[in-house]
């Protein structure tokens, strides 16, 4: 017999991208869905941005979770306000750190979803 907390704590390893030899996917091993990265080789995995912001659950969106635009150095995700649904696009640099609102002011009253993205011509369809 085994104790249900173990069934209970399975984790996500979802839309896993490699990109200049790092790795870049989902997880929730933090309690909630972050961007995580490592190397190709492997390593030790590390949280790309703040362990307060949550990303959206990749079985509820018909979108891309995340975009590396490689060129611009930044990686695009969609993140909602404090578990609202109500997603915004953000910039965070490919480096790590605090996501940055992208279109700010265009989507400000809008709720939004990156359909099509495509890395390679820096483009993105909401």
């Amino acid at each position: 017999m085994f104790p249900i907390q173990s069934l209970l704590s399975a984790r996500l390893f979802v839309s896993p991208k490699l990109v200049e030899g790092r790795i870049y996917f989902v997880s929730n091993m933090s309690g909630k869905l972050n961007l995580y990265v490592m190397d190709e080789e492997g390593a030790c995995f590390e949280p790309h941005f703040c362990p307060h912001i949550a990303l959206q659950n990749p079985t509820l969106m018909n979108g891309e979770l995340f975009v590396i635009l490689p060129e611009l150095g930044r990686i695009l995700v969609m993140i909602d306000g404090d578990g609202n649904e109500v997603y915004k696009p953000y910039l965070i640099p490919l480096t790590g750190g605090y996501p940055e609102p992208f279109m700010a002011d265009t989507f400000a009253t809008d709720r939004v979803n990156c359909v099509i993205a495509d890395s390679e011509q820096n483009m993105a369809y909401f």
